[in-house]
């Protein structure tokens, strides 16, 4: 499948960029990745001397995740956090990784559904019977039948149906993953919270307020954001990647985590305000409190004491939230 859109209402990106006496500019940062993304192929030789290594593996898994030259490689990433998790089942680094990125995949080929729906509006606007669709569009792998080569959309309700029965196909695989996490990281809020995005996104609000709400509860956050990045600073040493552009990228911190976004928990709160729940409203409010609090203390690399600690993030929920609750 060509669909790589990762569902924005469900996961939130952060950026966190290590302060340091000589911050690099935008343009160096950028420059960097440039690099890092033409040095990627090369690092296959790395994958070849260190085959079982787990680090390795998860090293390679998050540098061709992040900087992938080609489509190709974020299979390759989803094939290596696989083997990483069979070698070592027990490892919560590697568990954590695959949880999210399997998540990240499903909720984005979800984006496919959008696209149709745009062809449905093509359609109507233009006073359209049927649509072709190029060979070129996402569309046209979800939607084309084995030897067939032209695909037509006449009954969109029905591509729509087909669909989401390929989407769904997917789903039992996607929470067995979540669940094999879990049972070696009970107390993770970070398996909630993935399996909150995927109820967001199916529509389950309810149920994704309720994993929220147990997530939030749980002792700590942690995607393993220190473990991951001391993979990838290994992988960059072993295949040889050049300075100045490795210090940039080892100090520059993409993170992808398993946090719901916030903007659909403030949307909830907002809509029960508006409808006078304010008991919904004020406990929607209260799991922001405690996830921005969460956020504080995961533990990341750098130089803020191994936790995140304040950041625009976790400053901004608990600002919205406040906000909400003194108009309640």
């Amino acid at each position: 499948m060509r669909q790589f859109l990762i569902a924005g209402t469900a996961i939130m990106i952060l950026g966190l960029i290590s302060e340091g006496p000589e911050r690099p500019t935008i343009k160096e940062m950028r420059e960097a990745e440039d690099q890092l993304r033409k040095f990627v192929p090369s690092l296959s030789a790395v994958e070849e001397r260190f085959p079982d290594d787990i680090q390795v593996l998860l090293g390679l898994a998050r540098i061709y995740k992040s900087y992938a030259p080609s489509f190709d490689y974020w299979d390759r990433s989803k094939q290596l956090y696989r083997k990483a998790v069979e070698l070592d089942p027990k490892n919560k680094a590697a568990r954590a990784a695959m949880a999210t990125k399997v998540v990240v995949d499903f909720l984005g080929q979800r984006g496919i559904l959008i696209d149709l729906e745009m062809q449905r509006k093509y359609a109507k606007e233009n006073n359209l019977q049927e649509v072709e669709i190029p060979s070129w569009s996402n569309l046209y792998d979800w939607l084309r039948e084995e030897g067939q080569q032209r695909v037509v959309i006449r009954d969109f309700n029905e591509a729509r149906a087909r669909i989401s029965e390929k989407l769904y196909q997917g789903l039992p695989a996607v929470i067995s993953d979540l669940e094999q996490a879990e049972k070696i990281d009970p107390e993770n809020a970070l398996y909630n919270y993935l399996r909150a995005s995927i109820n967001f996104e199916l529509g389950k609000e309810a149920e994704g307020l309720m994993e929220v709400d147990r997530g939030a509860n749980k002792p700590y956050l942690n995607n393993y954001y220190i473990e991951i990045a001391a993979a990838r600073r290994r992988v960059l040493q072993e295949g040889g990647f050049p300075e100045p552009y490795r210090e940039i990228i080892e100090n520059m911190q993409t993170y992808l985590g398993g946090v719901p976004s916030y903007d659909k928990l403030i949307e909830i709160a907002k809509q029960q305000e508006r409808s006078q729940d304010l008991k919904t409203a004020s406990r929607v409010c209260q799991v922001l409190i405690r996830l921005a609090d969460q956020v504080r203390q995961e533990p990341v690399p750098g130089e803020h004491g191994g936790k995140r600690g304040e950041n625009e993030f976790s400053r901004r929920i608990e600002k919205e939230a406040i906000a909400i609750q003194e108009n309640s």
